[in-house]
């Protein structure tokens, strides 16, 4: 029996291993009312121009996220609050507290989530974990704010999810209008790039086995 060289194995794996870095990674949206590049409305606006169709939870008929199209989330943190002055639709909202963390877990895999934050501190150091990706937040610099509003988004065309974790808050913190959507690159049916790439990688591999046994035998 022959043996595939340990070199023709090397090879094969490196591409194996280029093609998973060659998916295209997450894509964040970020703004505030306070001191931000842009504004929480304006990452809003971002984010949903990234989707082909966007769903809502304002929590003002569920004390969870009920999207309506069969997504929902459960949140391991917080509780709902009426503040007509702080919800961004409506008069409820969700708020954490002395939490640490705040996980949303979803009933099936999404592709997309984003939700509104409110009196955060300026200067905390938050961040939202999904699958192996963290990534900070952003948030300036300067004392606490009760007018503040934030946005944060994040539209993975190649890679579900089915949680997001926000850690490190501080003290209190209101979040409203969370969405969900389908992005409008993708997820499709057509082979992406990265799947094309890795199928050509897997013939050529094959081949030079092949011809490498062909000139084994060719040899005794």
């Amino acid at each position: 029996m022959k043996r595939i060289p340990v070199r023709v194995l090397a090879t094969f794996g490196s591409l194996l291993l280029l093609c998973s870095q060659l998916m295209a990674a997450p894509i964040t949206f970020y703004g505030n009312n306070w001191g931000a590049a842009i504004t929480h409305l304006q990452a809003e606006a971002a984010f949903q121009q990234a989707l082909s169709v966007v769903y809502f939870e304002d929590f003002e008929a569920s004390p969870d996220i009920d999207f309506g199209n069969g997504v929902t989330g459960a949140l391991s943190a917080g509780r709902i609050v009426t503040s007509a002055s702080s919800a961004i639709d409506g008069v409820r909202l969700w708020q954490t507290g002395h939490t640490g963390n705040l996980t949303i877990s979803f009933n099936v895999p999404i592709f997309a989530f984003g939700i509104f934050m409110g009196d955060v501190d300026q200067g905390v150091d938050m961040h939202a974990l999904i699958n192996n990706y963290d990534f900070n937040i952003p948030n300036p610099v300067g004392g606490s704010y009760d007018g503040d509003r934030h946005f944060w988004g994040v539209v993975s065309p190649e890679e579900s999810f089915t949680q997001v974790t926000f850690t490190d808050l501080d003290w209190y913190i209101n979040w409203d209008r969370a969405q969900m959507g389908i992005p409008a690159s993708g997820p499709t049916p057509t082979p992406e790039p990265s799947t094309i790439f890795l199928l050509f990688a897997g013939l050529c591999s094959l081949l030079l086995i092949q011809r490498h046994i062909k000139a084994s035998r060719q040899g005794h």
